[in-house]
């Protein structure tokens, strides 16, 4: 999958998402068993149109390649008649976890902001472009990759969704213990860290 933002080449983005996701649906189809996929929160766009995936998705507008490849294969997906035993197109806003130092730029802000407060001290934080909103005030939804499984696999065998996510005022997530158990790898959050979510 391509998931950088700002790649503009259309056929890349189309053919890495787009069409290796058709593909893999219709594999998941013939053989009878169960796909769970990643969709993405670009779908959403600026967020203007809300972000009730029970509404009609066809309303979204994302605003770069990456989404609208992703919400292409949404809508797809729904229009088939063949599809797998199960299948569900899941949108995490901030997924981290180990082994991300080969997103470079793209890898999570738990990632830049572990190694930025191992290298320097602090992290850098975001410039607010809204007035409700001070410089680094900003709130952002993190899960951890482990959980993010874990959730799907509930989501699958009980067929309800279960979520470990976690919404962290910027400014103070750096505030958070940090253990060093791979040099590179932002720490697994402690469980009174997150809060449970239930739907």
């Amino acid at each position: 999958a391509c998931s950088d933002t700002t790649v503009r080449d259309r056929d890349l983005v189309m053919r890495l998402n787009y069409d290796y996701s058709r593909m893999l649906f219709t594999w998941c189809a013939d053989a009878g068993v169960p796909l769970v996929y990643a969709s993405s929160a670009a779908t959403y766009g600026d967020g203007s149109q809300g972000f009730d995936d029970n509404a009609d998705p066809a309303r979204l507008r994302p605003i770069n390649l990456y989404g609208e490849s992703k919400q292409r294969f949404d809508l797809w997906a729904l229009e088939q008649t063949h599809t797998p035993l199960y299948f569900a197109g899941v949108k995490y806003f901030n997924v981290y976890g180990p082994c991300e130092n080969h997103k470079a730029r793209m890898a999570s802000m738990a990632y830049h902001w572990f190694n930025q407060i191992r290298d320097a001290g602090e992290a850098r934080l975001f410039k607010s472009h809204r007035p409700d909103y001070e410089d680094g005030g900003q709130l952002r939804d993190f899960i951890y990759v482990d959980d993010a499984v874990d959730d799907e696999h509930r989501r699958e065998v009980v067929g309800r969704h279960v979520g470990d996510e976690v919404e962290r005022d910027v400014e103070r997530h750096g505030d958070a213990r940090v253990h060093d158990e791979r040099p590179d790898d932002p720490p697994r959050p402690h469980r009174h860290e997150r809060r449970r979510r239930q739907q």
